[in-house]
């Protein structure tokens, strides 16, 4: 009976289904489905869904940041509102005391129901900036508040095998794996660190 095809699933509490459809949730009561079709997100599938403490439904996009559904109205976080350092999620949970956990391809992002703290390599003892997956068990981990740590540098060169040096061109860094693919500007245009 769901009108769109599914393409994510949760479960709240009581037992009862959430799913994705397409542009919005659905959840099925008395022998029919309640769809909400969200203003916020673009149609694309979620990377991950979660239900928080109070139930609200949690969505991570591949590229378009975070939405949530409070049983009643949209809102969405991302990079260009600052609380995530980067739109592409890999992952989100919750934790039973109604945290949000976003893992982030530049960072680990922390949402404790009034505001978001980013975990980095630069400002915690993360190992590496790209977190590809996030759990978390009841509670969740206590997390010290991010630390101010000194600056680094990149020295080096680029050449050819044979040694000769490769000069005239542009070199671009940034904290994202480019695509394998580009088409239009730079595979590092847009990325949460670019130089």
């Amino acid at each position: 009976g769901v009108l769109k095809e599914p393409s994510a699933l949760t479960l709240d509490a009581t037992g009862r289904a959430w799913v994705w459809f397409d542009d919005g949730v659905a959840f099925y009561d008395n022998g029919s489905w309640k769809q909400f079709q969200s203003p916020v997100v673009a149609p694309v599938p979620p990377e991950s869904i979660s239900l928080d403490a109070r139930g609200w439904l949690w969505m991570g996009s591949f590229d378009r940041g975070v939405a949530v559904f409070n049983g009643s109205a949209w809102s969405s976080y991302s990079k260009g509102t600052q609380s995530l350092s980067s739109d592409k999620v890999e992952e989100l949970t919750t934790d039973s005391l109604g945290r949000v956990w976003v893992a982030t391809s530049y960072g680990l992002s922390v949402f404790d129901g009034s505001q978001w703290q980013t975990y980095r390599m630069d400002n915690s003892d993360l190992m590496d900036s790209r977190v590809t997956f996030v759990s978390v068990e009841r509670d969740g981990p206590f997390l010290l508040p991010p630390i101010d740590k000194p600056k680094a540098s990149i020295i080096g060169w680029l050449g050819f095998e044979n040694g000769d040096p490769l000069a005239q061109k542009r070199i671009e860094i940034c904290a994202e794996q480019p695509v394998l693919e580009n088409f239009g500007s730079t595979p590092c245009n847009g990325q949460p660190f670019h130089v």
